[in-house]
């Protein structure tokens, strides 16, 4: 049998007095837009990559965040290796980019073949899937997205490499971040 819950029971609710691993908020940025990065100079991080920036104002300070990003990306073949990174603020995140003692700390790195024409046409996806950050405050966190390219190539975003557009069967992608606040 259903109970029947009264409105006025839940208006006292509050994270304090849920369990352990409920999900408080979500939040949810998707980018389709498909864009052409170029002027890339080699082995120099860029400024951010927009249109995936994205803030939580936590509802608790005794909390954790969860993270699931999935940015579609293509490269011409003369971009060699491209690193993407995730920042809060301007301060690189180690616990999502794999510690930041090495030289170049992401959470995903992918490599294209030198003067492989057919690697353009590939549509490639750097993600982290439940990444988790403590949280300790009920401040607002702002985070945002970095690249960078090892050769001076171009990046394309929710599209292949192929610069311009190859008509109907140029695949068109849809990239999205989604930060979960969980009850510590």
């Amino acid at each position: 049998a259903l109970t029947r819950i009264n409105n006025q029971s839940l208006l006292n609710v509050t994270s304090a007095g849920l369990p352990s691993g409920t999900v408080l908020q979500t939040v949810t940025v998707d980018d389709n837009i498909r864009r052409d990065l170029t002027g890339i100079l080699a082995d120099t991080w860029y400024t951010d990559y927009t249109a995936l920036n994205v803030s939580i104002t936590p509802k608790s300070n005794n909390s954790k965040l969860l993270f699931f990003v999935d940015i579609k990306y293509g490269t011409t073949n003369d971009t060699y290796s491209t690193f993407w990174q995730i920042r809060e603020g301007t301060t690189v995140m180690s616990e999502l980019n794999g510690g930041t003692s090495n030289s170049h700390p992401c959470f995903d790195q992918s490599r294209s073949e030198a003067f492989n024409a057919a690697g353009i046409y590939q549509l490639h996806t750097a993600s982290i899937t439940g990444g988790e950050v403590a949280n300790t405050s009920t401040s607002q966190r702002s985070f945002n997205f970095r690249y960078r390219c090892q050769g001076a190539g171009t990046l394309t975003i929710n599209k292949e490499g192929y610069i311009g557009n190859q008509g109907s069967h140029s695949p068109s992608a849809q990239s999205r971040v989604t930060i979960m606040e969980i009850a510590g």
